[in-house]
């Protein structure tokens, strides 16, 4: 788990290693995150991702999450949303 507070328009990046960054919505360094690398090591096999957020009010917000795998690619769906 990587309990991190964004703001609009921040990205959230993690290549590996143990640090994970927090950058402004024009790629500026906003707080380095030291994370455990292990939390993220995923083996092979059916895995569920899920992400939880939350929004200040009663916009509607946007939550766009990327995930890249290093070696062999292996197929990958959406589940359903849930609201």
């Amino acid at each position: 788990m990587l309990p991190v507070e964004m703001k609009q328009g921040e990205n959230l990046k993690y290549e590996g290693g143990d640090v994970a960054l927090l950058f402004s919505g024009n790629w500026k360094l906003i707080k380095t995150l030291h994370v455990n690398k292990d939390d993220f090591r995923i083996g092979t096999g059916e895995h569920d991702i899920s992400v939880d957020c939350s929004f200040p009010s009663d916009d509607k917000g946007t939550l766009k999450l990327e995930v890249k795998t290093a070696g062999d690619p292996e197929s990958v769906r959406s589940g359903t949303n849930k609201l």
